[in-house]
């Protein structure tokens, strides 16, 4: 299980969202 990818990715989707949200 690579924790780092999955932290890594998580991170990538949540600032996405975040700057969706900002617009």
């Amino acid at each position: 299980m690579n924790t780092d990818e999955s932290l890594a990715e998580q991170i990538q989707r949540a600032a996405q969202a975040i700057r969706e949200a900002d617009g």
